[in-house]
């Protein structure tokens, strides 16, 4: 379980490594990309059911990027360019700013609030023509950084912990989303491995499967459906005192296909279907204040 205490302070880092890779045509197209968030929790007030309202802030954002047909693009908060190129402003612009997460002692955040208002900012920040591209990027932000992105993206980060108490070799289970490329449901099941020198060692194995009623990804002209299933497996270190999470590595291997419909008639298809690998690493990472 969580014991947050008020007035209490952490920091961590997240990291993804993630790269995709498609069969397009008979043709390969990967790309690998690293987004890096450094997030400060302030907890301002725990409720005697020991809901805690928790500050969040944006500390650092770094974001990599490689694919075949574009090259790379790198982008460092810690190290920005003298001139922050046009990809890049909407990632600098969430450095320094707050949202505000309410969270049980086992994980679940119920809330989230003023997300929403910092994808405004970063949209405001970045300089693009209107049209179709800036239509699927404003879409692509709401979705990740908003109120209902950043829940989801607490939640499989959080929502990790047993309602009763457990020993070793003890299991328990809990239901999560991945929202990070294609909306997947997750059917998690958690094992406590280890307690030693006050730390807590607790493996997970999860399956995954599309998410009912999820939004596709924004193309365009071109409406997309997709159909991916997987697995992910990790392992979790927390603090025994605390309950927060000291570090983490999560493996993820999702496999499917995606139907684009529509866009496609001067090539006298009416459907084109792009076989479709994602692998990510996530890595949790606690930093002292």
């Amino acid at each position: 379980m969580l014991n947050l205490v008020q007035g209490g302070s952490y920091n961590l880092r997240m990291t993804a490594e993630q790269k995709v890779t498609q069969n397009l045509l008979g043709m390969l197209q990967a790309t690998e990309q690293t987004l890096g968030i450094g997030y400060g929790f302030d907890i301002e007030e725990v409720e005697p059911s020991g809901i805690a309202r928790v500050k969040v802030t944006y500390q650092g954002v770094s974001f990599k990027q490689d694919t075949d047909m574009l090259g790379t693009f790198e982008y460092d908060s810690a190290d920005p360019p003298d001139d922050i190129p046009p990809a890049a402003a909407g990632y600098a612009a969430q450095v320094g700013q707050s949202f505000h997460i309410w969270i049980a002692r086992n994980g679940a955040v119920s809330k989230v609030e003023g997300a929403d208002e910092i994808v405004d900012r970063m949209l405001a920040s970045i300089d693009l023509p209107e049209g179709l591209m800036k239509e699927a990027l404003v879409s692509k932000m709401r979705d990740q950084f908003g109120n209902e992105g950043v829940l989801e993206l607490m939640n499989n980060t959080f929502y990790i912990y047993p309602e009763r108490a457990v020993a070793v070799r003890d299991t328990w289970n809990s239901q999560s989303v991945d929202i990070r490329s294609f909306a997947v449901a997750l059917d998690n099941t958690y094992t406590l491995t280890d307690r030693s020198d006050g730390i807590a060692t607790v493996e997970v194995r999860s399956t995954a499967k599309n998410l009912p009623g999820a939004k596709p990804p924004d193309m365009g002209m071109m409406q997309m459906k997709y159909e991916l299933s997987g697995e992910q497996s990790g392992k979790i270190m927390l603090d025994e005192q605390t309950g927060w999470a000291v570090s983490a590595e999560i493996n993820q291997k999702f496999e499917g296909e995606l139907t684009m419909e529509g866009g496609m008639a001067m090539r006298g298809e009416e459907d084109l279907s792009i076989p479709i690998t994602i692998e990510t690493t996530i890595r949790l990472e606690s930093l002292k204040k």
